[in-house]
């Protein structure tokens, strides 16, 4: 499954190519899932408790509402794959302090 995930983030940096903009993975204990402003949302804590950015799943990737209320129930550390919105392209790759605009690509653990 890791190397699954590796792969999976791996495309997605060749596929935004020239786009300007990051993917990358943020170990994460998910603490809700919710819905705001028409959007489901993961929130979550770094492993020491730090609250990381929202991740917006889009709508293109619902399924992954299942696997974010997986998470919270286990309360175990996942790794979820997020990238920037196009509207806000960006190479930060920070978890937190972001600029608000990160979605989630994948969760595993």
């Amino acid at each position: 499954m890791k190397n699954t995930l590796k792969l999976l983030s791996g495309l997605a940096v060749i596929v935004s190519g020239g786009a300007q903009s990051a993917v990358f993975n943020c170990p994460s204990v998910v603490t809700d899932v919710n819905y705001y402003n028409g959007n489901y949302r993961i929130l979550s804590t770094n492993a020491s408790g730090v609250r990381n950015q929202a991740f917006t799943i889009p709508s293109s990737r619902q399924y992954l509402i299942a696997q974010a209320l997986q998470a919270q129930s286990t309360q175990e550390v996942y790794t979820i794959v997020v990238e920037h919105t196009p509207e806000y392209p960006s190479t930060d790759t920070r978890c937190r302090d972001n600029n608000e605009a990160l979605q989630a690509v994948a969760i595993t653990n």
